[in-house]
């Protein structure tokens, strides 16, 4: 399934800027570990959710927004979401290992509801 997912990511991309370029995803990875860890997936193991990762993608990219409009230089996004980053894990440490996204979705939707 990841196979899959990564493919048509790829093919959005591809027609988002018209050509294919070999050097296109880099820069990327920051972000997607930025995602993946604020929608709750734990650096120190554990499982996340595919709905965790896209609210914590949602999460930085109206971050990402909110910095732009606020006249915020882009070189320093990749500070804040860094800071972002830590943020993160310091509140899963205290969540019991869980990130503040997956705690507030168990609370909101318990598993019996699931």
């Amino acid at each position: 399934f990841s196979a899959f997912t990564a493919a048509v990511a790829s093919l959005l991309l591809l027609g988002y800027n018209g050509s294919a370029i070999n050097a296109m995803g880099q820069g990327y990875e920051l972000r997607v570990i930025a995602a993946t860890v604020i929608g709750g997936a734990n650096l120190m193991g554990g499982a996340g959710t595919a709905f965790g990762a896209v609210i914590g993608a949602a999460f930085l990219e109206v971050i990402r927004n909110a910095l732009l409009m606020a006249g915020i230089d882009s070189n320093w996004q990749g500070a804040f979401v860094g800071a972002f980053i830590i943020l993160a894990v310091l509140l899963g440490m205290q969540s019991g290992g869980k990130s503040l996204i997956a705690a507030t979705v168990e609370r909101l939707f318990p598993k019996k509801h699931r």
